[in-house]
């Protein structure tokens, strides 16, 4: 049986959980490398003795930094949004300013007939220079040099063993080998009904799971202006958490009761 961390253990191990999730790509770790890299910060602490708490205390922080990440982007979107109705209102000022007061034209100046004749003189001089370097050209080498075109290689022909055996590499026993599914959190699960109600699917991850919920809460505008931690439960995220309130990080592990292992023909 797994042993339980402590108090002081499992604040520790979460920040520096937090730490590893902060620069990690989300799509592709699994918990088996946030465990390594955590033993690793620990100074090569096996924590094998305490696998299952480590494991859930690394969903937890997981899940965590995925609603973090959701309340940031939706943030980022309203500033966004209220940045650029500003921007637009304010060009519309400047471009009708501009419409009521436009500048005046300017006058062309005529050049003094001083300043034509250097001009003349100094296109006359680069003239008498470029036919000096084409007149040396010309004579030097007593004509251009042509290079040596090398004649391209015509590509090898594959053997026949080789193509066969190519062509066969996808195929074992005349049948398209499986791909494996993804584990760690990119594991699909069955959703139940309800949680299958609102994402639209019957399977999904459990970050898919966090992100389709958010792209609802979003979409619907859930959040409590109040306190946007809180989300204010519409019916079909009644049928799931069973109250009309739900706090954003109880919400992620409300979840767990709707998610249900896919059985692997």
């Amino acid at each position: 049986m797994s042993a339980p961390l402590s108090n002081s253990e499992e604040k520790k191990f979460a920040a520096i959980i937090d730490a590893i999730l902060e620069t990690a790509d989300l799509e592709t770790i699994s918990q088996r490398k946030v465990r390594q890299a955590l033993e690793g910060r620990l100074g090569g602490r096996d924590l094998s003795d305490q696998k299952d708490a480590i494991k859930d205390l690394i969903q937890t922080r997981f899940e965590a930094r995925l609603s973090q990440d959701a309340q940031e982007d939706e943030d980022s979107e309203t500033k966004k949004r209220s940045s650029t109705n500003g921007t637009s209102r304010y060009d519309d000022d400047a471009n009708t300013d501009a419409s009521a007061s436009p500048e005046p034209a300017r006058k062309k100046v005529k050049r003094s007939s001083s300043a034509e004749d250097a001009d003349a003189r100094l296109a006359a001089q680069l003239q008498a220079q470029e036919n000096s370097l084409a007149r040396s050209r010309s004579t030097r080498g007593g004509g251009t040099d042509k290079k040596a075109v090398k004649k391209k290689k015509a590509p090898r022909k594959k053997s026949a063993k080789k193509v066969k055996s190519e062509d066969d590499s996808d195929v074992e026993g005349g049948e398209p080998k499986k791909k494996r599914s993804g584990g760690g959190f990119q594991k699909p699960f069955n959703l139940s009904p309800a949680l299958s109600e609102l994402t639209g699917e019957t399977q999904l991850s459990r970050p898919g799971v966090v992100k389709s919920l958010w792209a609802h809460i979003k979409a619907n505008d859930l959040q409590d202006p109040n306190d946007r931690r809180q989300i204010l439960c519409d019916e079909k995220m009644q049928a799931i958490f069973k109250q009309t309130k739900v706090d954003m990080f109880r919400m992620n592990k409300e979840i767990s009761n709707h998610l249900y292992p896919v059985e692997e023909a």
